[in-house]
């Protein structure tokens, strides 16, 4: 506990009060011995992900986001792809050198997205994205169906340019900001289990996109494409409603925050539930925690508190 606590001092150093770092250290600590002392079987532990509240408010949410970032529509994008653009008057050979700029394109988005998804929120990216992503889809099902038969070249070059700007909204929105939130969720203990049961909703959506997607183009032409755009356009209240903000959270915050949410039924804000997190530390911890409420004997009990949890 000696070197981690050093470490998370450096790294929090310039940012974090050194009572809040030793808030941190605690809630560490009691994660790795709450993952020690579990010694339930397989199957209780799986189980447990749905008969315990807080911990199926996250895998229902884990599992629809993951079946939501197939849904949208990339499954038919990546698989279809070089079709798509054949049909939108490509020849054969750019058809298929433009699916490999995006995605190569998709690539370095996602890169980008390394570096937004701390700024903006989990939310912001995975409901704006869906917003992108909807309007391309919107754009792709309407020009062809007011200029059929390719009769426009314009229309066409618009239509190959928002599919670039869906891969743009998908690789900066779903595509893995949808790993990111499911991932971090989830407790230690259950982290695995629950990841995995997620993916399976990212299969699921998979596996349908991948059937309706040739039959409804058989049958409705571009027209496939409001399909998607209705998906997407679901998605921005389902993310901005359902899903609590995760951004600055510790993942051992993850608890309190998803206690909240299935007591509630609808997303809090991790600021709103402080006081009952107050009620689960260590006397020394809540006193550095809150100084400014302690009197001026607040420093000696703070001083006292670090060692007690670097042991």
């Amino acid at each position: 506990m000696e070197k981690a606590s050093k470490v998370l001092h450096w790294l929090r150093e310039d940012v974090d009060e050194p009572a809040d770092i030793a808030h941190e250290l605690h809630a560490i600590n009691r994660d790795i011995e709450s993952y020690r002392q579990g010694q339930d079987s397989f199957f209780a532990k799986s189980l447990a992900l749905f008969r315990e509240k807080p911990l199926f408010a996250r895998l229902w949410r884990a599992f629809l986001l993951q079946f939501m970032a197939q849904m949208c529509g990339a499954t038919a994008i990546k698989y279809y792809l070089p079709t798509l653009l054949k049909a939108l008057g490509l020849g054969t050979r750019l058809a298929l050198m433009a699916g490999a700029v995006e995605m190569t394109a998709k690539i370095g988005l996602t890169v980008v997205e390394m570096c937004i998804i701390d700024r903006f929120g989990r939310k912001a990216c995975l409901a704006g994205g869906s917003v992108v992503m909807a309007v391309a889809m919107l754009i792709n099902g309407a020009l062809p169906q007011i200029f059929p038969k390719n009769v426009s070249t314009a229309a066409d070059a618009i239509c190959i340019a928002f599919i670039f700007v869906y891969a743009m909204g998908y690789s900066l929105g779903l595509g893995p900001a949808a790993w990111v939130y499911s991932s971090e969720i989830f407790p230690t203990t259950y982290r695995a289990r629950g990841l995995n049961f997620a993916a399976s909703g990212g299969s699921i959506g998979s596996i349908i996109v991948a059937q309706i997607w040739p039959m409804g183009v058989a049958k409705f032409g571009s027209g496939i494409y409001f399909f998607f755009f209705a998906v997407n356009a679901i998605c921005v209240p389902v993310i901005w409603l359902l899903y609590p903000e995760t951004k600055g959270c510790a993942l051992e915050d993850m608890d309190l925050l998803f206690q909240g949410c299935s007591r509630a039924g609808t997303s809090m804000d991790l600021h709103g539930l402080a006081d009952q997190e107050e009620d689960q530390e260590p006397p020394g911890v809540g006193a550095a925690r809150n100084p400014a409420d302690r009197g001026p004997e607040t420093g000696n009990e703070a001083a006292e508190a670090q060692p007690l949890l670097s042991q």
